[in-house]
């Protein structure tokens, strides 16, 4: 499994508000595209997305940009992942037995593994707020 660019820069364009206290500072997409090497438009719709699922604040006028809509030690990756990305999954399976391919989830040999694996790699993002990787 690989998490798509979108979740990367994400991740990127958050901690880089966290590091600059964006609740006193308002950063400009153009700063953190430049900052962060995101290509502008595609900045812009992973804002949107952040906004959407109450990430990130925007504001408007001459002294406008973004900032994090909650304080960084409450918003951890997992947070930012799905944001973008929706629940993350190892396999369809984890997410619900009925979406086994082979109808099988209870007595396959493999569930188990899948199900550890997907609850351990959403721990390690859970683990991990914008704070602890701003620092």
């Amino acid at each position: 499994m690989q998490l798509v660019q979108a979740s990367d820069y994400a991740i990127r364009a958050a901690v880089y508000l966290a590091e600059r206290d964006s609740s006193s500072r308002k950063v400009s997409a153009q700063e953190i595209a430049e900052i962060q090497q995101i290509p502008l438009r595609f900045l812009l719709k992973i804002m949107g997305m952040l906004i959407k699922e109450g990430v990130v604040k925007s504001y408007r006028g001459p002294d406008g940009g973004y900032g994090l809509a909650r304080r960084p030690e409450d918003i951890t990756l997992l947070d930012i992942v799905e944001a973008i990305e929706g629940p993350v999954h190892f396999n369809r399976c984890t997410q619900a037995p009925e979406l086994c391919n082979r109808g099988a989830a209870g007595y396959c040999k493999v569930h188990p593994v899948m199900k550890e694996l997907d609850q351990e790699f959403k721990a390690v993002l859970n683990k991990y707020t914008l704070q602890d990787v701003a620092k």
